[in-house]
């Protein structure tokens, strides 16, 4: 619950800070020799229709594989809130949006760098670092600021290479696409009317000199709303684009936005319904219906064959997972992980090729050992002796797991 509550104050706080400190009257369009409209099918998704969950499920026969990557704590690299993880080449990217800070790892968790520092200077931050992407395309880290509407870049070590102003207002979600395109999402709360017609349309396609190249998605998200999540899950196939208020996930590439996934809740009580929100008056009727509904939130991830969401019911109370297998074309619902073997996270961050990233706090490892040493649980002897050097106060520990194919599930949902 304190995670819940801690993430949805950062969605207040974005959506209360987005307008940053540029007027409106500060912004010129600035667009590419060809602007284009990207069509948006919502045509061919899968409709993955939720059941009721399992009470619960042993982590052996969930759980595929699984390793643990513990992060360094020093002085430098302490972290407070885990918001982000990135891993690329030999790389581990930590944002951590409580101490406002990017630190840099490698695959064995030793700290390297970070990028964060509050100021004024080149490559220094200047209020609430929303949100980094690495570019594949050009192997630089790419971090926004929200304060100056700066994308900043850095190379993949953290060294600071240049600035670019981005031109509009935005919630701070964006993704590299292609070699000459990325995409950020602007709500309609932040009133960006220097774009004419585009303003209607909630993601808008930025060149490598962040100029306009393209627009698409035509939505109404309420202009009255200050509720701004991330909208981009964190997928291995590509850009995946989750619309506020929705339970639609789009495929994105810099040609059309196309219908993945949509979640169908038709089983429980209020499920999420955008048009209702549409036509609210007040940003507190908004989150009052939002916590009274059926919805998806938080941590969505895609591997190459699984797709994973957590499904918050009515009132938030029995929140549960469920995992889509793409090959096996099911799902399964489960509210709780037994653990029969060493094996435990807190919360979900982001993938790793096919694996999913989560954190799990430094107590949750010593009470798992301990359940081992009572023979309750199986135990890894590496794992019980990583979780036996780590501290009290050491930084959360990242544990990468794969999912067990559904075929090989012997159980059938109720």
């Amino acid at each position: 619950m304190k995670k819940i509550l801690y993430s949805l104050f950062l969605i207040s706080l974005w959506g209360c800070t987005s307008q940053g400190n540029k007027s409106q009257s500060d912004f010129v369009l600035e667009t590419s020799e060809d602007v284009s409209k990207l069509p948006t099918s919502t045509e061919n998704g899968i409709n993955i229709k939720v059941e009721s969950p399992l009470p619960e499920i042993k982590a052996s026969e969930l759980i595929a594989e699984y390793e643990y990557i513990p992060l360094e704590t020093n002085i430098e690299s302490f972290m407070g809130q885990l918001n982000n993880v990135t891993f690329y080449e030999d790389y581990i990217y930590v944002h951590d949006i409580e101490g406002n800070i990017i630190c840099i790892f490698d695959r064995n968790g030793r700290y390297l760098n970070k990028v964060g520092i509050k100021g004024d200077g080149p490559g220094e931050f200047t209020t609430l670092l929303l949100n980094m992407e690495i570019d594949p395309f050009t192997k630089r880290m790419l971090v926004y600021d929200q304060g100056l509407r700066k994308i900043l870049y850095f190379s993949l070590k953290g060294d600071y290479l240049f600035s670019r102003d981005i031109n509009l207002r935005m919630d701070g979600s964006f993704q590299v696409i292609s070699p000459n395109r990325i995409v950020v999402h602007i709500p309609k709360s932040d009133h960006n009317f220097h774009l004419g017609k585009m303003d209607s349309y909630r993601i808008i396609m930025l060149d490598s000199l962040l100029k306009v190249s393209g627009y698409g998605h035509l939505y109404d998200d309420n202009v009255e709303s200050t509720y701004s999540p991330p909208v981009f899950p964190h997928s291995s196939e590509g850009v995946l684009y989750n619309p506020i208020f929705t339970t639609d996930f789009y495929s994105v590439t810099s040609k059309a936005i196309d219908l993945k996934y949509h979640i169908d809740y038709s089983n429980f009580a209020n499920p999420i319904n955008s048009d209702k929100i549409a036509e609210m008056n007040d940003s507190k009727e908004i989150i009052k219906y939002l916590l009274s509904s059926t919805y998806t939130l938080i941590d969505p991830v895609e591997t190459s064959d699984f797709f994973w969401f957590r499904t918050y019911p009515q009132n938030n109370e029995n929140r549960f997972y469920t995992y889509y297998d793409k090959q096996a074309k099911r799902h399964l619902s489960f509210r709780k992980i037994i653990p029969d073997i060493d094996f435990a996270f807190n919360y979900i961050l982001s993938n790793c090729d096919d694996y999913i990233v989560a954190e799990v706090n430094v107590s949750t490892l010593k009470a798992l050992a301990e359940s081992c040493k009572q023979g309750l649980v199986k135990g890894k002897k590496e794992n019980m002796e990583m979780i036996e050097k780590l501290k009290d106060d050491d930084n959360s520990v990242l544990v990468l797991f794969k999912l067990k194919p559904l075929k090989r599930y012997e159980y059938q949902q109720k």
